[in-house]
This record gives C-alpha cells, structure tokens and sequence, in this order.
C-alpha cells in the first residue's frame, strides 16, 4: 500500500480535505496529514521530518499560500533532503519552486 505524505498551506484546507477525501476513496492508499498526526506537545520538526522520511511519497499541494508558508517550505525541502519522490499538485498559477526542476 504506498503512504503519501500531503504537505500544503492552512489557508488552504478546504481545497485539502477535497483533494484527501478522494485520495482516501481508494483503498490501497494510505494519507499522513499533520492534523490527524501530530498531538499536542509533540516536537513538530522531529515529527513531521520522520513522518517525511517514513511515506513513499511527498505529495505537495502548491498554490501562492504554500509558496508563502515556512511549514510548507521545511517540508519541502526536508523531503528534496531524503530524495523523496515528490508530486506537485498545483492548486492555482504559482510556479513551483525552481529546485524541482
């Protein structure tokens, strides 16, 4: 079953939980998600960089919130780091950043 890794803005979450409740409806995939992972107290960087390494794919839901967000960022480049497999899912026109080229 492969474990995707779904990075994205906050102010994006109402477009997030559409984009999870499809990928959820097929059963041979497995969604990590910080809402529904991390727990309060928890060391976040520690958590969300293990929770990067162990997924088979970092899919990153890009959109000029993301481009903005410093979370989105270290999860990006925490995943470039591990040489994840990476999938943009691009929500508006923003570009992705040059380093995924």
């Amino acid at each position: 079953m492969p474990t995707v890794f779904l990075s994205y803005a906050r102010a994006d979450l109402p477009l997030i939980e559409q984009l999870e409740a499809q990928l959820k409806s097929h059963p041979d995939i497995s969604i990590w998600r910080d809402q529904e992972k991390i727990y309060g107290g928890q060391k976040w960087p520690k958590v969300l960089g293990e929770a990067i390494a162990d997924q088979d794919v970092f899919l990153l839901a890009w959109s000029k919130s993301a481009a903005t967000s410093h979370f989105v960022e270290f999860e990006w480049r925490t995943a470039l780091a591990l040489k994840k497999t990476i999938v943009p899912c691009l929500l508006d026109g923003e570009l992705v950043p040059d380093s995924f080229k």
